[in-house]
């Protein structure tokens, strides 16, 4: 209705039976409508706000219905609009996504979405993600946050290059390692921070430095210190233990190393354009 000067005025309409009557109340409801409008207008900011985004949002009301969803939700699940605009609840939701194979058949599919609504019951804490393998070949990144009022927002990215991207880096690294570990020469490469990042075979048979089973610890001062120890040349360790220092006057140290037990070794080190530094361990009589 009309108020005063224009003004909209709301009212909520409450019928109440009195005999062969029935009663019609008007009860102001300003309040709630302009409540309402906010919300509304809430939600049509956050979707467009989320609209552009490729990662597929789905957030849920604290009564487990699906409340707020972006287009690239339908674009990476195959999910109609017509069903999201319906407002499924999650469980409807996760079987929809089953039924699409969109959701990976794990070994006990109650087990994982009770582990699903249990985070959404808990409110609050860090959630859970998880990546999943799809049967046409893609890789989805799934994640589950849970907000202090109930709401849990879903969140599904395709992560399908990065994942390819990391396996083919992967195989790069096993194949030069591969490679490297079919030189006879024992050779270790250090990063410029120090830490000690390849060896190959030879390497790993010469020398035991403790933490290199998987590379992690083994720092350069510490295992120029080792070397300094077993070898006779401490000035030779000194020129190589400088050469992870950014501004060294040596750019490339060469020298030999003699056991305790007799061996003797062609010292080679030299530092990289990016700081880091690379020895190579010939036996004396292969030079």
């Amino acid at each position: 209705s009309l108020g005063p000067r224009g003004r909209s005025m709301w009212f909520d309409l409450v019928e109440t039976p009195d005999l062969d009557q029935i009663l019609v109340h008007a009860l102001p409801a300003d309040e709630a409508h302009r409540a309402e409008r906010t919300r509304r207008e809430f939600v049509q900011t956050l979707t467009k706000t989320f609209a552009p985004l490729p990662i597929g949002l789905a957030v849920f009301d604290r009564s487990r219905r699906l409340h707020l969803f972006n287009p690239a939700l339908t674009d990476l699940t195959g999910l109609e609009p017509e069903f999201l605009a319906a407002r499924p609840g999650l469980d409807g939701f996760l079987n929809r996504l089953r039924d699409k194979h969109v959701l990976p058949e794990p070994r006990d599919f109650r087990a994982w979405s009770r582990r699903l609504l249990e985070v959404e019951a808990a409110g609050s804490g860090p959630g859970f993600e998880e990546t999943w393998s799809l049967s046409d070949g893609r890789c989805f990144r799934f994640g589950a946050a849970p907000h202090p009022d109930g709401a849990l927002a879903l969140l599904i990215e395709d992560v399908t290059a990065d994942i390819r991207l990391k396996r083919s880096y992967r195989a790069e690294l096993d194949l030069s390692q591969q490679a490297l570990d079919l030189i006879d020469t024992a050779l270790a490469v250090f990063a410029p921070s120090g830490d000690l990042v390849l060896t190959n075979a030879a390497f790993d048979r010469l020398w035991t430095l403790e933490g290199a089973e998987t590379l992690v610890g083994v720092r350069f001062c510490e295992a120029v210190a080792n070397w300094r120890e077993a070898g006779d040349d401490p000035g030779l360790w000194d020129r190589i233990g400088a050469l992870i220092r950014p501004g060294t006057r040596e750019a490339e140290v060469s020298g030999r190393m003699r056991l305790a037990e007799g061996d003797t070794f062609e010292i080679r080190a030299r530092q990289t354009p990016n700081g880091g530094v690379p020895l190579s361990f010939p036996h004396a009589h292969d030079l």
